[in-house]
C-alpha cells in the first residue's frame, strides 16, 4: 500500500508555501513575518503543526489556493528587475 498523496497544482502550491512558512517561522519568527507579511498569530497556527498534519490539511481543503498573488503583480513582472524589488517595497501593505 503507498503512502502518496495525489495533489493538485493548488495543493502543491499550498503544501511548498505552508512548509516553507513553517520552516521560516521556526527558524526566526520575526523575519518570517516581515519577509512573508504573514502574521504572529498564523505563523503560530502553522508552527503548531507536523508536516503530516499540514499535509492532510491541504489535502483536505480542495483545489483552493490559500495564497493568492500580489494584485500589482503583473506590474512588477513588467518592470526591469533592478527597479522591481524598490517599487513592490513601496507599495508592501497596499491592496
Amino acid at each position: 500500500m503507498s503512502n502518496e498523496v495525489s495533489l493538485s497544482h493548488a495543493q502543491r502550491a499550498n503544501l511548498n508555501l505552508l512548509l516553507l512558512l513553517r520552516e521560516a517561522a521556526m527558524l526566526d519568527l520575526g523575519g518570517a513575518v516581515c519577509s512573508f507579511g504573514v502574521g504572529k498569530q498564523e505563523l503560530s497556527a502553522i508552527t503548531s503543526r507536523a508536516p503530516d498534519e499540514i499535509i492532510s490539511f491541504v489535502s483536505s481543503m480542495g483545489d483552493q489556493a490559500l495564497f493568492l498573488p500580489r494584485s500589482d503583480l503583473s506590474t512588477l513582472l513588467s518592470l526591469p528587475s533592478s527597479v522591481a524589488p524598490a517599487v513592490a517595497a513601496s507599495r508592501r501593505g497596499r491592496k
